[in-house]
């Protein structure tokens, strides 16, 4: 319910610049470069497994978004677009030492996530600025690594979805924001690989599209 609201709002704020756009045809082709925000939250189920307390797991990660797409339809009010997305992203964290309460540095943690996921989009707008959903499904791996060594884990399908909003500030260059959000299938725990719960990570870009 909570992705679904921050996603209505985003969409909703696009909404003046893309009722100026022109009614030409949005496409055929476009390159999103963005950067991204990714919380990647402190997870106990994950902090156990790895030995560590969940405020040593890293909160905030950056990343980059590469995608491009093809707009190969146009029905009516909507133009549908195939293509594909590479997500990276990282965040590392280290509980620092404090001598007058007794605390001793922690083990340094780092999360990353990385993944290229197809899309099929469904935009609504014009040449000059259009808003779209899209979604995906991949398999995802969440790698961690406890100071320096990489932990057992293994990918786990997931579905990606979001939306956001192109406007041209030129005719072949615009300004992009989008939100979108990997759900991600749980792990059980074994021999070989961490436990992880069904989560659901959330990353927030923004950047420009060439066409």
């Amino acid at each position: 319910m909570v992705p679904a609201l921050v996603l209505c709002t985003v969409l909703a704020g696009a909404g003046p610049a893309i009722a100026q756009s022109s009614d030409a045809p949005i496409g055929p082709f476009v390159i999103d470069v963005r950067g991204a925000l990714v919380p990647f939250g402190q997870d106990p189920t994950i902090a156990a497994h790895i030995g560590v307390l969940p405020t040593d797991m890293p909160k905030l990660g950056l990343g980059l978004n590469v995608g491009g797409h093809w707009y190969f339809l146009r029905w009516k009010a909507i133009t549908f677009g195939v293509g594909a997305l590479l997500h990276m992203s990282s965040a590392e964290h280290q509980r620092p030492a404090d001598s007058e309460l007794g605390i001793v540095v922690g083990p340094l943690i780092r999360t990353a996530i990385r993944t290229v996921v197809p899309q099929l989009s469904f935009n609504f707008g014009g040449r000059d600025g259009w808003s779209y959903l899209s979604g995906g499904i991949s398999n995802v791996r969440l790698n961690l690594t406890k100071n320096g060594v990489e932990q057992p884990t293994v990918p786990t399908q997931t579905i990606n979805y979001g939306g956001g909003a192109r406007w041209f500030v030129k005719p072949h260059l615009a300004f992009n924001l989008d939100l979108r959000f990997y759900a991600m299938n749980p792990v059980p725990a074994a021999v070989d690989a961490i436990g992880q719960p069904r989560m659901t990570i959330m990353a927030f870009s923004a950047g420009v599209s060439i066409k």
